[in-house]
């Protein structure tokens, strides 16, 4: 199927996490995901449900929750939670095992779709709004795309029988009626045991 043959008007964009910066900001992933994808698709504006970033943690966790909330009751009115189901949940993986702005430490039971987080990694810190896990195994599909030897460690742990969710929250991400899969380079697979 061809980028223009896709009904564009039915797919809406939402973000797993995002950086308190202004959307223009290199260091926001709306900016980042406009860039590298958005602009060159025939996206209706308003299937972007971004979260807004320009705003302080509160009143952008709120925003994004409302924006969850309000779409889950418009396109699924039986949806007996207040955020969507998604179709597939699209998540990264850092190099100490972090997806979204789910960090290791940070608290594993979350009983709210939308919080806000501080965070350093890679020396950079940054106030944060995340969705939880709740949400995203709530999905009916969940796809790590990660690459690099730089990940390779994080992903063996992720991956392995061990289960340390404190230390590495990818491992949190695990749908009870929908599927996750792995895409990985062979750098970022290269620690993984053969079984």
């Amino acid at each position: 199927m061809a980028k223009a043959d896709l009904p564009w008007e039915r797919v809406h964009v939402f973000w797993g996490d995002e950086r308190l910066v202004p959307p223009d900001d290199p260091g926001s992933n709306h900016a980042a995901a406009h860039d590298a994808l958005l602009r060159h698709l025939d996206l209706p504006e308003g299937n972007v449900h971004r979260i807004k970033g320009e705003l302080d943690e509160v009143a952008a966790v709120t925003d994004y929750a409302e924006q969850l909330r309000a779409f889950a009751q418009q396109h699924d009115p039986g949806c007996p939670s207040p955020w969507p189901r998604f179709d597939v949940a699209l998540l990264g993986l850092g190099e100490d095992g972090h997806t979204a702005s789910l960090f290791p430490d940070s608290p594993a039971t979350c009983v709210v779709p939308v919080q806000a987080v501080e965070a350093e990694y890679d020396g950079r810190p940054a106030q944060r709004v995340t969705l939880t896990p709740i949400v995203f195994n709530h999905a009916r599909r969940v796809a790590f795309v990660v690459s690099g030897q730089n990940k390779a460690a994080a992903v063996a742990a992720a991956l392995g029988p061990e289960q340390d969710p404190d230390q590495y929250p990818a491992q949190r991400i695990a749908p009870e009626e929908g599927e996750v899969v792995w895409f990985l380079d062979s750098a970022a697979g290269s620690e993984i045991e053969e079984k």
